[in-house]
């Protein structure tokens, strides 16, 4: 799969800012093809999202309320989870796609996963369920994160073990 680099800061969707009393539900969402696929703030509400070709999947700014998701597909976005202001939120399905050898090229080299979650501020609170298929190969225990330091993420079917 092959697509531009997005090169402007742009969201797919954002939803509605902090301290404005509305509660957003999303259902059947995809996005493709963004910098921010979806530009998460409070009382978000989502289920059945996929993010694909995006520079940030969901990237989580600052929220008084948290926010929920079911499941949520991200293939092939640099960074599948995004925080950069303190917000709590849940992920109860994370089912990434990440490229495989031999995917990218210099055309789309972007496309290849820098970290499943970036939060190098650790302003996230969060419990995540994932999993990760690589390209060509099939489901890989491969996770990377950068800070997340109160995200709990555990693989589909492991025990829960401290932050990872």
């Amino acid at each position: 799969m092959q697509s531009s680099k997005p090169t402007h800061g742009t969201s797919g969707l954002i939803t509605p800012a902090c301290n404005n009393a509305a509660l957003t539900i999303l259902r059947n969402v995809v996005v493709t093809g963004y910098h921010t696929g979806i530009l998460v703030n409070e009382h978000t509400d989502g289920d059945n999202i996929n993010l694909a070709s995006d520079i940030n999947g969901l990237e989580f700014v600052f929220a008084h309320h948290a926010s929920r998701f079911g499941r949520v597909g991200a293939q092939r976005c640099t960074h599948a989870i995004t925080v950069t202001g303190k917000h709590g939120f849940s992920i109860e399905q994370l089912d990434m796609e990440i490229a495989g050898k031999g995917q990218t090229n210099s055309n789309n080299q972007w496309q290849a996963t820098a970290y499943n979650i970036k939060d190098p501020d650790n302003l996230g609170m969060a419990d995540i369920n994932y999993w990760v298929v690589e390209g060509d190969v099939g489901a890989v225990e491969k996770f990377t994160r950068n800070g997340g330091a109160s995200i709990r993420a555990r693989r589909i079917g492991s025990a829960p073990v401290g932050n990872h």
